[in-house]
């Protein structure tokens, strides 16, 4: 069987048993057996639904992590660096996020105000700091070490797309799915699993930190997160989209430089030209030899999830007349990956 493939199936089961367990519970709510997980509790079964199919994977196939996946040091001007570039991917990643906004749903907001009771270190380590290591060591490390065994573009490319699949939400789909793209960059100019864990503490802990100022204003000014959410209406987020738009065509630019500076530094300026080199003959990658069954599978199955998720939080706004409530038991999406 070759490599691909099994990645494939890993990403199969990843996807089963993720969604199985969120329809699990909803079935359970509706038939009037409540499942009392709190949020946290919601937040690790997340983590360890990514990481004990990619464990029993390992095992199975009898694959070493230790020599699959690159364990290089980097040192701290290399640090410093991809946190740089990782700041400077931040307004793209907003662009995308309000642009996404316009046509799906954000359940990131909701998720962020049942976490607000939290302390400020609780969430970091929770939403940052553990799927910054779980996440990166299963999708970048893992996964993405499998799929460049056939081509290094073709790992970068599906390795963004199942990242962001994972997420089953159109909305976070949209921004995991470039992100999963740069952080697979990060490893081919760095060589090293490190330089990705820190590039996604540094886009998740953002995120924590920024909810957690936005609840303290809110508290003073006396509002709530849902009277803010009230206030994103379309030409707001178009106004977002438009001014995050402008700033990210000269950020993204920065960032390119800073990781051509990175892939020199690393000395792995040849590999990227090498990797980038259109191959011919024989060594030409055939995109139909690497799409499975498996992965058609998966993208089908979490397509069609993403579309049902959407329409019913969809028909829960119109016939509320409120923010959608995450904790509404027709359907329970609280078992996501965090980003």
């Amino acid at each position: 069987m070759r490599q691909t493939l099994k990645a494939d199936i890993l990403f199969l089961i990843m996807v089963f048993a993720h969604i199985g367990i969120v329809l699990c519970f909803s079935i359970l709510d509706i038939i009037g057996i409540k499942v009392d997980l709190s949020m946290n509790q919601r937040l690790l079964l997340s983590q360890l639904l990514i990481i004990i199919p990619a464990i029993i994977y390992l095992i199975l196939t009898k694959t070493n992590p230790i020599k699959l996946i690159r364990w290089k040091k980097i040192d701290l001007p290399t640090i410093f660096m991809v946190i740089l570039m990782t700041f400077l991917t931040m307004p793209l990643v907003t662009f995308i996020n309000a642009m996404s906004m316009l046509f799906s749903q954000n359940n990131v907001m909701a998720l962020g105000e049942k976490m607000m009771s939290n302390p400020l270190a609780l969430n970091l380590l929770l939403m940052a700091v553990i799927p910054a290591i779980s996440e990166e060591l299963v999708f970048r490390g893992v996964l993405f070490h499998t799929y460049r065994k056939d081509s290094v573009l073709y790992g970068v490319m599906i390795s963004g797309v199942v990242f962001g699949l994972m997420h089953l939400n159109f909305n976070q789909f949209s921004y995991a799915f470039v992100l999963g793209i740069i952080f697979a960059l990060i490893i081919e100019a760095t060589g090293s699993i490190y330089a990705t864990i820190i590039a996604h503490f540094i886009i998740n802990g953002n995120s924590v930190v920024g909810m957690a100022i936005s609840n303290k204003m809110l508290n003073v000014l006396g509002q709530s997160t849902q009277d803010m959410q009230t206030q994103i209406t379309p030409e707001y987020l178009m106004m977002i989209a438009g001014l995050y738009g402008i700033i990210a065509i000269g950020t993204t630019a920065l960032a390119i430089g800073v990781y051509i500076w990175i892939a020199k530094h690393c000395k792995r300026e040849n590999h990227l030209r090498a990797v980038f080199k259109i191959r011919k003959g024989a060594d030409k990658f055939s995109l139909k030899r690497a799409i499975s069954i498996p992965l058609i599978i998966s993208i089908v199955v979490c397509l069609s999830y993403m579309v049902f998720t959407e329409v019913i939080t969809s028909n829960t706004k119109k016939q509320n007349n409120t923010q959608y409530d995450i904790d509404d038991p027709t359907i329970d999406n609280t078992i996501d990956i965090e980003l």
